[in-house]
């Protein structure tokens, strides 16, 4: 049998190579139709953040790994892609397993073996003893890493080919099926009514069962599903919105880039490891909550929890006058322009969930400061490039032995002062100003809490733990979006501010 892959598009990228594992020592077959299938493959993920390479490895029918090939595909013209698999012995059919892997560029670990990692305890320990392995004229090709389980989506499919019968079969990488790796069969090979794989379900996988064949046909779709995946549609945006429409669909939580995590820290979470997940369309608050806005919902009627108050000029924090920084006031009339501070967890839920939402889970909060409007994962709310002081309130208080990264005036600063410290779809000062607080608790990334929860729209809440803090504060050094803190008062830090998120309603 032989094998080849060719990608569909402007980008074509072709090779074929000889697998005596399937070929037995039957003569090359010259006269058409040979046995073959073209499968063509598309994912319904975008194109680079999560579906940037795309890796395919064949097994015969008795298990034997034969093919493994590797491709980057960071452009939607990438995909479908497509390659076929066929025989030149005619004499009778065939089994081939196919498994296909699509993850975002950088996402591999080492290979020490299929280790079967299940989505509900992806952490569990599970030592690898480098098997199976694959060789090529007597010469091993292993390759050196395997996509990530947490950040794959992981499929498996069995193709048959018949004498003198050619045709394609069409398979669909899932978002849903995200971190639900392929569980095999013993020795880490597939085997026939044992192997199982995720098809469309969260969380769940089939008994691997052979695709139907669409018989003489052989051609390549030129469509894709592409970036489709939960992306709903946003209502049209007036002028006057004091809220920005995330659309949605697929997102990355948490990064391995933690060179400035301080293990040990009791403020900072490990960012790592990080994890694909998908969200629904949400509304959220294009500005941090004001004193303005605040005052007009007490005047409203709101009656519930609200932050710490003050009523004197407003300072740096001290020992002496602890509430020197909160911004919120009674009497104070010349406020308004300033972010609400000293807010506790209760008081800002409290708040959201009177205007009709909720804090923005962790999932949401970094979607927006990282994903929402890129093509890929941005390092700052704005794209990629360094944070100066005029993008924003940061830096304004010197971290000894070092001085003032932006030394501006410390103290909470007035929401006028934000500067272009703003999102790729509008939504200004996630960098700096105030911390806001998100909805879920303080649990790693790496416990069983997270392992558990929904991959579409994953929230942790009342597990008995403190709460997370999300983005800078004019004290705060230039500390990526991805970080995670918990504040040392969960009652109202100084620099805890509030900003709410809004479900978008179906028509």
């Amino acid at each position: 049998m032989r094998y080849g892959l060719q990608v569909a598009g402007a980008r074509a990228l072709a090779f074929l190579v000889t697998a005596s594992a399937l070929s037995g020592c039957g003569k090359v077959a010259e006269a058409p139709p040979r046995p073959e299938v073209v499968v063509v493959v598309d994912t319904n993920l975008p194109t680079p953040l999560v579906a940037g390479r795309l890796r395919v490895d064949l097994y015969a029918e008795d298990g034997t790994w034969f093919e493994t090939s590797d491709f980057g595909r960071p452009d939607v013209r990438d995909w479908p892609a497509s390659f076929s698999v066929y025989s030149d012995d005619e004499s009778r059919a065939r089994l081939v397993w196919v498994r296909l892997r699509v993850h975002p560029e950088g996402a591999v670990d080492g290979y020490v073996g299929e280790r079967f990692r299940d989505i509900t305890d992806p952490f569990a320990r599970v030592d690898g003893d480098e098997q199976p392995r694959i060789a090529r004229d007597g010469r091993d090709i292993t390759p050196a890493t395997e996509p990530t389980p947490l950040m794959t989506v992981d499929r498996l499919i069995l193709v048959r080919l018949e004498p003198q019968t050619r045709g394609r079969v069409r398979v669909l990488l899932d978002g849903a099926c995200v971190g639900t790796m392929v569980k095999m069969g013993p020795a880490g090979l597939p085997v026939v009514g044992q192997s199982e794989s995720c098809v469309a379900t969260e969380k769940e996988r089939e008994v691997v069962a052979k695709l139907p064949l669409e018989v003489d046909n052989l051609s390549t779709p030129t469509s894709t599903l592409a970036g489709t995946w939960l992306t709903g549609t946003c209502p049209p945006a007036a002028e006057s919105d004091t809220r920005v429409c995330i659309p949605g669909g697929a997102t990355i939580l948490g990064s391995r880039e933690n060179v400035e995590y301080t293990p040990g820290a009791t403020f900072q979470l490990d960012p790592a490891p990080p994890r694909v997940f998908g969200l629904s369309p949400f509304f959220v608050d294009k500005n941090e909550l004001t004193v303005k806005e605040l005052s007009a919902l007490v005047d409203g009627g709101y009656s519930g929890a609200l932050p710490l108050a003050y009523d004197g000029v407003l300072a740096q924090q001290t020992v002496a006058n602890k509430l020197a920084a909160c911004t919120w006031s009674f009497k104070a009339k010349d406020r308004d322009d300033y972010a609400v501070t000293c807010a506790s967890y209760r008081a800002a839920r409290s708040i959201c969930q009177y205007r009709g939402g909720d804090l923005l889970t962790e999932a949401q909060w970094e979607h927006v400061a990282t994903v929402a409007g890129h093509r890929g994962k941005a390092r700052y709310p704005w794209g990629d490039e360094r944070p100066t002081c005029a993008r924003g309130i940061w830096g304004r208080v010197p971290l000894p032995p070092r001085p003032a990264s932006c030394p501006l005036g410390d103290g909470p600063r007035r929401a006028s002062e934000i500067g272009t410290d703003v999102s790729a779809l509008g939504v200004r000062g996630l960098f700096g100003g105030v911390v806001e607080w998100v909805v879920d608790d303080a649990a790693p990334y790496a416990s069983s809490v997270w392992a558990k929860v929904s991959i579409v729209d994953p929230v942790v809440v009342d597990k008995g733990i403190a709460q997370v803090t999300r983005g800078n504060s004019w004290i705060s050094d230039a500390q990526r979006p991805t970080f995670r803190f918990t504040p040392v008062d969960q009652d109202g830090y100084q620099v805890t501010g509030v900003r709410c998120a809004y479900p978008v309603k179906k028509p």
